[in-house]
């Protein structure tokens, strides 16, 4: 086998893992958005939405855990196999990556490894979703055995948010081995092959897990917030229009936030009063998970592309959920084109939203 072979799951045994599967829940219901102005989206991208939407029920495949020994983990993260093969999981175009030969290998580690490493994962809400879910099943699986966490070093920003995140699992300081450029070979390292189909399907037990760790974790008030997420200062997926947006919202008793500028906790605890919250496709939108059951959430969106990773969490954390599509500005750019919204369709989306929450609340909409 060459350095660039692929690791799959039909291939553990010739690359010497051992596999174990995984029990977690593999389908979970889910909820149509309030609204979704799907007739906007260009060519193909209507038909794709669609059939997605339209779905009852959501399935991941069976996922295992994964043990290598002498595992080779290097470039912040990627695998190689003490056969060389690259773990398809860890890494987009893995064909790619010249893996480090032996005399390269600078690093040792004995104990036994889990890996919180996946392709995409030094975005926010890809760690949120995909990567901490993974501690509760690793602990699942390692109940009696002491195991530590490798853990990207890199974004530097990124790594005070990981720190914390990972505390609210349980996992202390000294239980994660930041990985960073230098090749470590591991002497047991454990993985796990999925929990993820990007961009519409996640781990159900484990986001609500994560979820739930937060809130209980971090300090926050009953208020009933209305936050609007702002990209101000963003170089893509950017809303041209929006002072003609923010307008409309603060009206409304919208609060306008920059999430990125707040801490983990600061997030949790905005987010976790929140009763609506419309913002762009934005990682930042991932706050969604602190927010209460029946906040509503409605995501704007450009008309060429699809990204359904909000809709699913909201139907996780059963969250009601509307899309705004609006005109790209340049198509080319799919999913990270800027974009403009249709004020007056937003504020009918938002009036809808508010009277449901006026409904449930007992009250008369505001």
């Amino acid at each position: 086998m060459t350095d660039n072979q692929i690791f799959k799951t039909e291939d553990a045994a010739t690359c010497g893992a051992t596999l174990r599967p995984i029990a977690r829940v593999q389908t979970y219901p889910s909820m149509m958005p309030q609204f979704a102005n799907v007739e906007q989206l260009k060519g193909h991208w209507q038909s794709r939405t669609e059939a997605v939407l339209k779905r009852d029920i959501a399935r991941l495949p069976s996922a295992f855990l994964a043990t290598m020994r002498n595992a080779v983990v290097f470039q912040n993260g990627f695998v190689r196999s003490e056969q060389g093969i690259i773990v398809q999981e860890t890494i987009v175009g893995a064909r790619d990556v010249t893996p480090p030969q032996e005399d390269r290998v600078v690093r040792h580690e004995p104990r036994p490894t889990a890996l919180l490493r996946k392709a995409g994962d030094s975005d926010f809400a890809h760690w949120l979703a995909e990567l901490l879910p993974r501690v509760r099943e690793f602990r699942a699986m390692f109940p009696q055995q002491a195991i530590q966490f490798a853990v990207p070093a890199s974004p530097a920003d990124m790594r005070p948010m990981r720190q914390r995140t990972l505390e609210w699992l349980g996992v202390r300081d000294d239980e994660i081995l930041w990985l960073g450029s230098e090749p470590t070979r591991f002497d047991f390292l454990h993985f796990i092959t999925v929990n993820s189909i990007h961009s519409h399907t996640h781990d159900f037990t484990g986001l609500r897990h994560v979820s739930a760790q937060a809130r209980a974790k971090v300090p926050h008030g009953k208020a009933h917030r209305r936050l609007y997420i702002s990209r101000d200062g963003a170089t893509k997926r950017r809303l041209l229009n929006e002072p003609d947006i923010v307008s409309q919202l603060t009206k409304r008793n919208f609060t306008i936030v920059a999430p990125q500028s707040m801490s983990i906790d600061e997030q949790v605890a905005l987010f976790a009063e929140a009763e609506m919250v419309v913002g762009t496709t934005d990682a930042t939108m991932a706050n969604i998970l602190w927010a209460p059951e029946h906040c509503e959430v409605m995501a704007l969106s450009p008309d060429h592309g699809h990204e359904f990773f909000y809709w699913d969490m909201a139907g996780i954390r059963e969250q009601p959920f509307s899309f705004l599509f609006g005109d790209s500005a340049d198509p080319a750019q799919l999913g990270n084109a800027d974009f403009t919204a249709d004020p007056g369709l937003l504020c009918r989306i938002v009036d809808a939203g508010l009277a449901r929450i006026a409904r449930r609340q007992g009250k008369q909409p505001a």
